[in-house]
Order: C-alpha cells, then structure tokens, then sequence
C-alpha cells in the first residue's frame, strides 16, 4: 500500500518585546521574517525598559527596517500617541534625578540639553538627555526617564520622580536662576512637546503641567551649576 506524502506547515513564528516605558506597557510584535538576533540587539537595547511579562493588550506591529534606529523612530511614534491616553507626554528635553529630586532642561536646539546631562553625570542619574516622559498620576505630576537617547553614550534609565524642577536652559558666563512668566514658558515648551499629529489634549496638559511645577530660566556655564539648583528651595 502507498503511503500517503505528510506535508509539514511551519508556522511563521512572530517575535515579542515587552516594554515598560513611563509605566505604561506596550507589546511590539516582528514577524518571522526578523532574525532572533535582530530581537537579541533590540532587548539589549531595551534592556530597562523591557519586561517579560505585559497585562496590556495594546500592541504594535513592526513591519520596518532590521535596523535598532529604524524600530527606536517607530517606538517614539507609538508612544507619542500612547503616553496622550495616560495623561502624559513626551518632552524634547534631558532629565536627571539628584539627590531625590528631579530636574528636566529644555531649550531649542543647541541650548545644551546635552551638555547639561554631561555636566550631571557625578550629580544624579542620568534619565535620558533627549527626550524624558511626563505624566500626571492622580494630583502631582511625575518624570520618567525613557530609552530615547541622543549623543551621550549608554542608555536611559528607567527611574521616576514626582514634582520635578523645569529648566529653560540658557548658555551664559556664570550660574543663576531667572524667573520667566507662565505665558511664555508655555510658549517655549510647547515648541519641545514630542508629537507626531496634532492632539488638542496636548494643550490642556502642558498648561497644567507648567502650572503645577517650579519653571525658571537656568543661565549656566558646564561647571557649577548643580549648587545653584540645590539651593532652590
């Protein structure tokens, strides 16, 4: 008797990676067509930020290039849209938590968003120096730091802070604080709100945001700053 021809299927196995960014969960799925060390390079990469287990349903599906900077640009997008629905943010801005406090720089391109985080590193913890996390949990708004790096080396932290300090940067000959009116620091902070599509929220948030917390200008130079931020009371 003629056996019958067995066809064996190999299902295309999908690849997950579980993050945890500003404490909200995310499922991004890469199809079969990756290679596991392409997931490998990417855990890595994730490494704080990656969880090995998500309650969440909210998924996204990568079909871009095997390429970390190609899936980090679609991870900011996700967020960007993501973080909106938990009452938060993405800022254009470094964000380091010292001693119990946290302080987030912004400024326009060039202010020193970097140079202020380099300058930090024997002062605090380093949360990212291009772009930090903002949510508002129950009445007090909190920084998260965020694996979205820019020029410095290494990658961002995944620490939380309450009630940080917001600082306009300013390149100057000497340290010192400014004050600066809620107007127009809306109007500067808006321009470093991270966000692919226009969101009316947004506006609401970020006035809020700037309402709850301490903002001023910080005139600095690369040394010396840390003891004028200390003493803010």
């Amino acid at each position: 008797m003629r056996k019958k021809a067995v066809t064996v299927v190999r299902s295309r196995q999908k690849k997950v990676l579980l993050l945890n960014i500003a404490g909200i969960e995310s499922r991004f799925v890469l199809g079969a067509e990756y290679s596991p060390d392409f997931l490998l390079i990417l855990k890595e990469r994730y490494n704080e930020f990656n969880i090995l287990r998500a309650s969440t349903k909210k998924c996204f599906i990568y079909k871009g290039l095997s390429n970390k900077y190609a899936f980090e640009n679609f991870v900011r997008h996700a967020y960007s849209s993501l973080i909106l629905k938990h009452d938060g943010f993405l800022l254009h801005a470094s964000g380091v938590i010292s001693k119990g406090r946290g302080y987030i720089f912004t400024g326009v391109s060039g202010a020193g968003k970097t140079t202020a985080a380099e300058a930090s590193k024997k002062n605090g913890i380093i949360l990212s120096d291009e772009i930090v996390a903002l949510r508002k949990i129950g009445k007090s708004w909190k920084l998260f730091g965020t694996p979205f790096m820019g020029l410095m080396k290494g990658y961002g932290r995944n620490k939380s802070v309450a009630n940080p300090k917001l600082l306009f940067l300013k390149q100057a000959p000497k340290n010192a604080l400014r004050p600066i009116a809620l107007e127009k620091a809306w109007g500067k902070f808006l321009r470093n709100v991270v966000l692919f599509k226009p969101e009316k929220k947004i506006a609401l948030l970020t006035y809020d945001f700037l309402s709850s917390v301490d903002n001023r200008i910080l005139e600095f130079k690369k040394k010396g700053f840390w003891r004028v931020l200390w003493a803010i009371k």
